[in-house]
């Protein structure tokens, strides 16, 4: 017997709470056993018999347990309001009886709904009158459903009942039960059974002759009006029968803790039963009335809500549902296969992007691998992707667009298959492998003088350079391991990186290197000095190079660079160094390894027909070079710069070194310059500058060499000049008589004389005054310049004589052991016949002051 069941059974069994509630009861029960009655047209008029039947059988039970501690209440009150109930319903039965019963019926069912809801208060508000109809219908077909008695027993078995499956007069049954009555013991009978007891004239006193085994039903109740004790059996007989089991506990679970309406069993109304003592057996046919079954204590659940809050049409939890499980497993596996073929998807759409090595058929070194499952398992691991979406994405370039020879498809190609290392996509030092290896097969590195060629199989790792330790003295010495070997590159020849591993220095100057510089060089972000000069490096510097934005020295000089310099060089605002002279005026050729000649004299390397002569990097000096605040060292002589040189340079206070020499800058020097007051070198020489020296120029007392020769100079020297006490070179030569184009003013060059103050220059080395029409004589202060080792003084219009202190000089390091004129002035006879314009005993070169002839006299 289900636990459900019996909570469900004794839900509604508290009937009415009230004496109203009783009537209507009472009044049921006879509407519902002349409905049953009228089924049958020839038993109709026998309901008054069944009426007076259980008059008698009220009373006789009243008298037969009056010894009995519940016989307090008389049935009088009870037989007259049968009596009276009866006369009437008779008579409204013979007229419709079907009809009656079944409008009685519904009002019971609704007073059984309303009173469950009054027990529960608010818990199950929610309840629809249309769920009884559902609820009837089932405990109809499950009443109808209980086993037979066995005769053979003796006494009819237990019948597990469901709440599910209930006969509507059952609740005639239930509502008995619920109300307790004065009688000690009550016997039911269905009304189809009772009817024939009577026809036959049987008492309804006495247990049936053909069925001994029943047993009244003994209900006990407690002082709080609860049921206590017996339990109910089958419906066999028609009546309740008894079970001997313990009496049910009231902690909480089973019918003992569904509280009852105190009013129901008030003792105003009906004195409270100490006890109801069960009856002989009776043997009674199953009349179709409810039968009240027993209840095992260990067959209560754990928790039983109130019994109000059962749901006669719910549905099994859903978890416990075997089609929702069944739904819910095949839709997970539904989702599952639904992820799976997305990751799919995605994965497929990924490797469409990858290269199509359609043109790389491995024949000349280098080479490519073979295609094979290897090779497809390193291409498909997401190298090629993290590459182009790391490096080759600044150029938005793909693999796949590439040609065969591309120094990126090569070193890919030694990245997948070649490199022992064999780094996979997440490797840390991935991208500066691979720019590296871009700048090796960019630059030939088997053609370079120093550690470029690994080999073969690409093994080779030692390569000692020669190095002369004294004349008679040379060494094999490693600086380093050669360049696409296995070893890590940072302990690649002219690599250096920090601690952690981080490539922040790349020196591979003269090495031979020939070719363009690649944009996969921003790769090396975390690179501090790049130098690269005097090599053969042809065509234009990249843009992305602007992106290298921890750069602190880039050095490509000694090159055949070419266009103009990119702008977003004024983005590396923490370069200390920036040397990109000589880009044009060289002599340098070098040899690939395919064959070719490589001259830097003209635009990519005079590898293009027609050749173009090379003039080196063009741009201006505007206003942007401000930007350079931690600059010290600027070189951009040998170049075709042009424009003015921007005030703005006066606030580069950290610069020390600035060679501007050989440009096209043009206008006035500007008077901010001499704000450098940490300057050592200004070299302006050979530009198109019309200007004089700032008067203060003093303030700058840190230079050691001022070149401002081959400019359209004029004005006298300040005094200023001669407080450079550290100058040791200063050339103001070449600023007179200069030709066209050079020549923008009928009065260039300087004028005066030479200061005597010249002789506090102690550090003086070069004093170059050629080509301009000074004036005077030598002061003998010069002499005080001990290290002077080039003096030169001719085409001028300085006269007299060359002081002897002098001449001393020439005994020092004014001499000619460098294969070279050191001391010269015009002490040639003038214009070949005239007395010398400057007479001299000791120069190494005399000149003619009219025709500028000069002849060596050493």
């Amino acid at each position: 017997m289900s636990n459900d069941n019996t909570t469900s059974s004794k839900t509604v069994m508290p009937g009415g709470s009230d004496r109203a509630s009783m009537d209507q009861f009472e009044q049921r029960i006879l509407q519902k056993s002349m409905s049953n009655g009228s089924t049958t047209s020839s038993k109709t008029g026998t309901m008054d018999q069944l009426e007076k039947r259980i008059m008698q059988k009220s009373m006789s039970s009243n008298v037969s347990n009056s010894s009995s501690k519940t016989g307090n209440v008389s049935m009088d009150e009870f037989q007259e309001r049968i009596l009276r109930k009866s006369s009437i319903d008779s008579s409204d039965s013979a007229s419709k009886p079907s009809l009656l019963a079944q409008s009685e019926l519904s009002s019971f069912e609704q007073r059984v709904l309303e009173k469950a809801k009054a027990k529960s208060g608010d818990q199950e508000k929610s309840y629809q009158n249309s769920k009884l109809s559902s609820f009837e219908q089932r405990i109809q077909e499950k009443a109808r459903s209980n086993p037979p008695v066995d005769s053979s027993l003796g006494k009819a078995p237990p019948v597990t009942r469901n709440a599910s499956a209930f006969d509507p007069d059952d609740f005639v049954q239930q509502e008995e039960e619920a109300t307790p009555r004065a009688s000690d013991a009550i016997r039911y009978y269905s009304p189809a059974r009772a009817q024939n007891r009577l026809e036959s004239n049987e008492n309804l006193d006495e247990a049936p002759p053909d069925e001994p085994n029943w047993r009244e039903l003994e209900i006990t109740y407690n002082d709080d009006s609860r049921p206590r004790g017996g339990s109910v059996g089958t419906e066999e007989s028609g009546i309740g029968f008894v079970q001997e089991q313990a009496p049910l506990d009231g902690d909480g679970v089973g019918f003992g803790s569904l509280p009852l309406p105190e009013e129901h069993f008030s003792t105003d109304r009906y004195p409270p039963l100490e006890q109801i003592h069960s009856a002989d057996e009776i043997n009674v046919d199953n009349g179709g009335l409810a039968v009240a079954t027993a209840v095992a204590p260990d067959d209560e659940p754990d928790y039983v809500y109130n019994a109000i809050e059962y749901d006669p049409d719910a549905k099994p939890p859903l978890h416990r549902n075997r089609r929702f499980r069944v739904y819910t497993y095949f839709s997970l596996v539904l989702i599952a296969v639904m992820a799976v073929l997305v990751v799919v998807k995605i994965t497929t759409a990924a490797k469409q992007e990858e290269i199509v090595y359609e043109e790389i058929n491995h024949q000349n070194s280098p080479s490519l691998s073979p295609t094979s499952s290897p090779i497809t398992d390193r291409e498909a691991s997401g190298i090629l992707e993290q590459l182009e979406g790391g490096v080759l994405y600044v150029r938005d370039q793909k693999f796949s667009d590439m040609e065969r020879g591309d120094p990126r498809i090569l070193a890919l190609d030694w990245i997948l298959h070649k490199d022992a290392q064999q780094l996979v996509s997440d490797d840390v030092n991935l991208y500066q492998r691979f720019a590296l290896s871009v700048l090796a097969y960019s630059m030939d590195s088997r053609a370079w003088t120093y550690c470029g060629d690994p080999g073969e199989d690409y093994t080779k790792e030692e390569c000692p350079i020669a190095t002369k330790i004294d004349a008679n003295t040379t060494i094999m010495k490693s600086y380093g391991l050669a360049w696409l070997s296995s070893a890590s590159e940072c302990d690649w020849f002219g690599v250096t990186c920090s601690t952690d591993g981080v490539v922040r220095g790349v020196d591979l100057s003269y090495n031979e290197l020939i070719g363009e510089l690649p944009y996969e060089l921003t790769a090396l972000a975390f690179i501090q000095a790049l130098a690269l000069s005097h090599n053969c490096i042809f065509g234009t510097i990249p843009p992305e190079l602007g992106q290298m934005s921890h750069l602190l020295s880039l050095e490509l000089h000694g090159n055949g660079l070419s266009g103009e310099m990119p702008q977003e060089i004024y983005d590396l605002e923490k370069l200390q160094l920036l040397n990109l002279a000589e880009q044009y005026g060289g002599e340098r050729e070098c040899n690939s390894t395919d064959g070719k000649m490589v001259d830097i004299k003209y635009r990519l390397g005079g590898l293009t027909r027609p050749r173009e002569e090379n003039f080196g990097l063009t741009g201006t000096l505007g206003d942007q070079i401000g930007v350079w605040r931690s600059m010290k060292g600027l070189y951009l002589h040998q170049n075709s710069f042009e424009g003015i040189l921007s005030p703005e340079i006066g606030n580069l206070r950290y610069l020390r070194f600035l060679w501007l020499s050989d440009n096209f800058i043009a206008g006035s020097l500007p008077s901010t310059i001499t704000k450098l007051q940490n300057l050592r070198h200004l070299r302006l020489s050979e530009n198109f500058l019309v200007s004089s020296l700032p008067a203060d120029l003093g303030r700058m007392n840190d230079i050691e060499i001022l070149e401002v020769n081959g400019n359209s100079m004029f004005g006298e020297i300040p005094d200023g000049l001669y407080k450079m006490q550290k100058l040791t070179h200063l050339r103001l030569d070449d600023t007179m008589m200069a030709k066209e184009p050079w020549l923008t003013v009928p009065d260039e060059g300087f004028t005066g004389t030479i200061s005597t103050l010249i002789g506090t220059l102690k550090d003086l080395e070069w004093l170059i005054l050629t080509n301009n029409p000074l004036s005077g004589t030598i002061p003998t202060e010069l002499g005080l310049c001990e290290n002077l080792s080039v003096f030169r003084v001719h085409r001028t219009n300085v006269a007299g004589s060359m002081p002897q202190e002098i001449c001393i000089l020439r005994d020092k390091y004014l001499n000619s052991e460098t294969g070279t004129g050191v001391l010269y002035s015009d002490c040639r006879p003038n214009n070949r016949t005239d007395e010398p314009f400057l007479k001299c005993e000791c120069c190494s070169d005399c000149c003619d002051h009219t025709t500028g002839v000069c002849i060596a006299d050493d």
